[in-house]
């Protein structure tokens, strides 16, 4: 089976399953050690009526999907999918790009957040917070007014520098909600639905350099409310970046994972500017919500 090869996130994939989201990723070099391998198992026809399931072992996990299949990660290195009969690749993929890839970064000791990011002249400004708290639609709209997409959802951080705290860029598409594409303008016609959530749609977009991470100089925690805007500092940061920035923090605990977390929080409270900011659901305050922003100063 021939490989595909990724340099994405800072890591180096060779993958038995080719993964077109990761396309301006993809290395003409074969990776003869690589960090990370995805293997493609035999197919399992005896597990379809089953319910989702996780399992964690010291260095393992193994996700079970109805929709998709079983995935196993091992110490960081190793995912291992085993696809059911009836899945197709795009069914597989989300699995793997999403909880699977989380739990081998995880795995690696690595820093994710649930983010939208994007470039503000030689910096990032990234939005935090937990499924549904508008982190897209917020990216999206500050895309429309110019600002180059930088990620979106998973992201990865960089906490190694004794200084700064960087970002690597993510695969180039936005996941938008039909209400949010509407108060945009944009057209949905082209553009790719999400698998499960028949109003959402992934909206491909122009990437930056995606070899490099960038620097970081803001994180932002969102909440709904009414527009307000306030520093983080200290414990109060860390809690924050850990409750409602962490991806999928519920694999913390069983991944033993927790006290890790709350160290790499620290470290990223201790290079940027942490900010809680609130602002109202109503996508018709869109432009007053990124004009407060704007007249924050935070750009």
């Amino acid at each position: 089976m021939k490989l595909k090869h990724y340099a994405y996130s800072g890591l180096k994939i060779s993958s038995q399953l080719p993964i077109p989201e990761w396309s301006v990723f993809e290395s003409s070099i074969s990776f003869q050690n690589p960090d990370v391998q995805i293997r493609l198992g035999e197919s399992i026809k005896d597990k379809a009526s089953q319910k989702p399931n996780f399992t964690f072992k010291k260095n393992q996990c193994c996700f079970f999907f109805p929709e998709a299949g079983e995935y196993t990660i091992r110490s960081g290195r190793e995912i291992i999918i085993k696809p059911l009969p009836t899945a197709k690749n795009r069914e597989i993929r989300l699995f793997l790009l999403g909880t699977s890839w989380g739990a081998l970064n995880y795995q690696r000791g690595n820093t994710i957040f649930h983010a939208g990011a994007v470039k503000i002249r030689d910096q990032v400004m990234a939005f935090c917070g937990p499924a549904k708290s508008g982190k897209s639609t917020l990216t999206a709209w500050l895309v429309k007014k110019g600002y180059p997409m930088v990620s979106d959802d998973l992201c990865r951080f960089d906490v190694s520098s004794k200084s700064k705290l960087l970002i690597y860029p993510s695969f180039p598409r936005l996941k938008l909600w039909k209400d949010a594409l509407k108060a945009l303008k944009w057209d949905q016609k082209k553009l790719t639905r999400d698998h499960f959530r028949m109003d959402k749609f992934h909206l491909p977009q122009e990437t930056i350099d995606p070899s490099s991470p960038l620097p970081v100089s803001t994180l932002i925690i969102l909440e709904w409310g009414p527009l307000y805007l306030k520093r983080l500092a200290g414990l109060d940061a860390v809690k924050s970046l850990v409750s409602q920035a962490s991806y999928h923090s519920e694999l913390l605990e069983p991944m033993g994972e927790v006290a890790a977390q709350w160290k790499r929080c620290v470290r990223i409270a201790q290079r940027v500017f942490v900010w809680k900011f609130t602002r109202p659901r109503n996508l018709d305050q869109m432009d007053k919500t990124i004009q407060f922003l704007i007249d924050s100063h935070l750009f």
